[in-house]
């Protein structure tokens, strides 16, 4: 086991652990652990049967899932396959990688044998042999070792090379076995693990989308009405704001407030996982692929979904009433590439919720409330002049001296 370590140790990114998931670095490695391509990163995912999944199996985004035993310090342990699988030419043995709908991923990996090009592998299929398809245990209390364990998987499929210049694709003479593996520890909760300060389960509606068959043609479109889902809002203490659950995924988009201008509407913000293309992020660093459903109840692969900001696209307007409660409809416009990237769907995401006073600032109550001036003996008076008032706005009174 030593020798991994010796081998692969400074190849490896600092883990960070949450309560459910890490990132993982998985290196491509020959039967001897050298490298023999680029390493990729994605999150690895451990539920509550034991079952482990690497989110992105060969930069396919098609996950992979396993569960096994314990291994002792410095042994091993077989790994058995939880993922859906098919068997190779009747092997049990060596099954193709799949998924439910019996769809096989494709497979990419980058600088094979230091040619700088891209390898696309085709019908992946794992060798589920004893030491082809396990873990390495580790005691993490000798300070040599970061990781608890090591996990090691054989892979093979059919290779091709991938010509940028010819944009053509030669197939290997003979198919090669390549080999994953990452280092991985159990997952462990946190101490003080970060609450939201109100969580409201809201309805997101898509009425307003819009199809261009061609992206590059705004001119031409047509309205697409979609199904609308449930989603969760979670509202920060520090201002940020998190969509949950969208498009019935495990997925997020998170957004700020920019400070509402007199006719009650702020221009909101993408944060969080949010590139400088705008483009938003899956929580392994990938870009967010979903599936939008129409009233007919068809889907529809929806791939690199964006966000545009702006008055015009994404915003909030609210309302305050009489009883000093704010209510906000929510408007975020995101996009995302169709039909092998050539259209584009325009989304409006529409939802709306309200806060009761209690969980809506005094300072937002009392700028939006309606102004009232009373005599010093109580009585409300319309258009107060040439005396002291009380003022009343919200929650808020003053004493106020007019001329």
């Amino acid at each position: 086991m030593k020798k991994i370590f010796t081998l692969l140790g400074g190849l490896l990114l600092a883990s960070g652990l949450s309560s459910k998931a890490e990132e993982v670095t998985v290196m491509i490695m020959d039967n001897s652990y050298n490298q023999i391509a680029d390493s990729y990163t994605t999150e690895l995912t451990k539920d509550a049967a034991g079952n482990w999944t690497l989110a992105d199996f060969l930069e396919s985004e098609m996950p992979i899932s396993f569960k096994f035993e314990k291994p002792a310090a410095g042994g091993s342990s077989m790994m058995t396959l939880t993922s859906p699988s098919l068997a190779y030419e009747g092997s049990e043995n060596m099954p193709y990688i799949c998924d439910a709908n019996d769809n096989y991923p494709t497979g990419w990996i980058y600088n094979y044998n230091n040619n700088e090009s891209w390898v696309e592998i085709q019908y992946p299929y794992l060798y589920l042999d004893n030491w082809c398809f396990n873990v390495y245990g580790y005691d993490l209390s000798n300070p040599d070792n970061e990781y608890e364990y090591f996990a090691y998987i054989a892979v093979s499929g059919s290779f091709y090379t991938y010509n940028d210049e010819t944009e053509e694709y030669t197939a290997f003479e003979s198919n090669p076995w390549i080999y994953l593996g990452f280092y991985f520890n159990e997952p462990k909760e946190e101490e003080n693990p970060a609450t939201p300060a109100e969580t409201i389960d809201v309805t997101v509606d898509l009425d307003e989308a819009y199809y261009y068959p061609d992206y590059n043609d705004y001119e031409n479109y047509e309205s697409t009405p979609l199904k609308s889902f449930d989603a969760q809002l979670e509202i920060w203490e520090d201002g940020t704001y998190t969509l949950k659950n969208i498009f019935g995924t495990d997925y997020s988009i998170s957004y700020t407030l920019s400070n509402f201008n007199p006719k009650n509407v702020a221009m909101v913000s993408f944060t969080g996982n949010f590139d400088e293309e705008d483009y938003f992020l899956t929580p392994a660093g990938k870009y967010m692929h979903v599936n939008v459903e129409d009233e007919n109840g068809e889907t529809q692969q929806v791939k690199f979904l964006y966000g545009n900001e702006g008055s015009d696209y994404s915003y909030v307007e609210k309302t305050i009433d009489e009883n000093g409660n704010a209510q906000y409809e929510v408007c975020l416009n995101v996009s995302g590439y169709v039909n092998n990237s050539t259209g584009l769907l325009d989304m409006y995401l529409a939802f709306s919720y309200g806060l009761k006073t209690s969980a809506v600032s005094d300072v937002e109550v009392n700028e939006n409330a309606t102004v009232e001036y009373y005599n010093l003996q109580g009585v409300k008076v319309a258009e107060p002049a040439n005396g002291i008032f009380i003022r009343k706005q919200g929650a808020k009174t003053t004493k106020v001296a007019i001329k």
